[in-house]
C-alpha cells in the first residue's frame, strides 16, 4: 500500500451536511469518491448514508473533474486500492453520483461529447489492466440509465449524445480484453441506437476467438434483450 493509500479518510461532511462539491479541489473530489474503507457485501454503501448528502452549485466544475479523470485515470492506481476503485466507480455514475452533468445543456455540447468519447481512454488505460469486480461490466448500464437511452432523440443534443456513446462503445468493442468487450456489448444492449445491430454484426464478423456463449450474448445485445 502506498503512502497515499494509507492516509486518513478524507471526509468533508464532518462539520457540514450537504457539502458543496463545487468548492472541492480535484484531489479532494477524488478522495470523496474513492478514499473509503471497503464495505462487505451486506453493508450499506457509504454514499447512501444521510451524512453524505451534498449539493453542486456549479456543474461546470464537477464536469471538468469527471473529464479530467476520464482522460488521465492512471492517478487512481497510485492513490487507491482496486477495492476502493470498485466502490467509487459504482458511486460515480450511479443514482447518488454525477452522471446528470452530462445531460446539462448549459455545458457546451462539444465538451460533453468529448468527455463521453474519452471514456474509451479510461477503459484502455485503467480498466484493461484493472478489471475490478462488477463496476466495469455495469459502467455503461449506470451511465446510460442517467440518460434514459431507451428513448428516441427528442432534439439535436439528444442525438449528439447518443452518437458519442455509440462510437465510444465501438472503440471499446475493438479492445482485446474480454471484460472490456463484455462491458461494451452490455452498453450497446441498452443504447437503442438504430445502428447498434450494424456495430454488433461487424463485431461478430471480425472478432477472433468468439465461442458459442459470446456469440449468443452478442446476439441478445443486438436485439436489446440482454439483462
Amino acid at each position: 500500500m502506498s503512502e497515499t493509500q494509507g492516509k486518513a479518510l478524507f471526509n468533508p461532511f464532518v462539520d457540514e451536511a450537504k457539502w458543496d462539491l463545487s468548492t472541492l479541489t480535484y484531489e479532494a473530489w477524488l478522495d470523496l469518491i474513492f478514499q473509503h474503507p471497503v464495505r462487505v457485501e451486506e453493508e450499506t454503501n457509504w454514499y447512501w448514508e444521510d451524512e453524505w448528502e451534498y449539493k453542486i452549485s456549479d456543474n461546470q466544475i464537477v464536469f471538468g473533474y469527471l473529464s479530467k479523470l476520464f482522460f488521465d485515470s492512471r492517478i487512481l492506481v497510485e492513490r487507491y486500492r482496486d477495492e476502493q476503485l470498485e466502490q467509487g466507480f459504482w458511486f460515480l455514475l450511479g443514482p447518488a453520483g454525477f452522471s446528470d452533468v452530462f445531460w446539462d445543456q448549459n455545458i457546451d455540447r462539444e465538451r460533453r461529447t468529448a468527455a463521453i468519447r474519452s471514456q474509451a481512454i479510461l477503459f484502455k488505460e485503467l480498466f484493461a489492466e484493472h478489471p475490478l469486480d462488477t463496476s466495469v461490466n455495469m459502467w455503461w448500464d449506470l451511465f446510460e440509465n442517467g440518460y434514459y437511452c431507451d428513448h428516441q432523440p427528442v432534439d439535436d443534443d439528444d442525438a449528439a449524445i447518443q452518437e458519442a456513446i455509440l462510437w465510444t462503445l465501438g472503440d471499446i468493442l475493438g479492445m482485446p480484453e474480454w471484460h472490456c468487450v463484455g462491458s461494451a456489448l452490455h452498453g450497446l444492449n441498452h443504447l437503442h441506437h438504430p445502428r447498434v445491430p450494424e456495430f454488433i454484426d461487424y463485431f461478430l464478423a471480425t472478432k477472433q476467438g468468439l465461442d458459442e456463449e459470446w456469440i449468443a450474448y452478442a446476439l441478445l445485445c443486438r436485439e436489446g434483450k440482454a439483462l
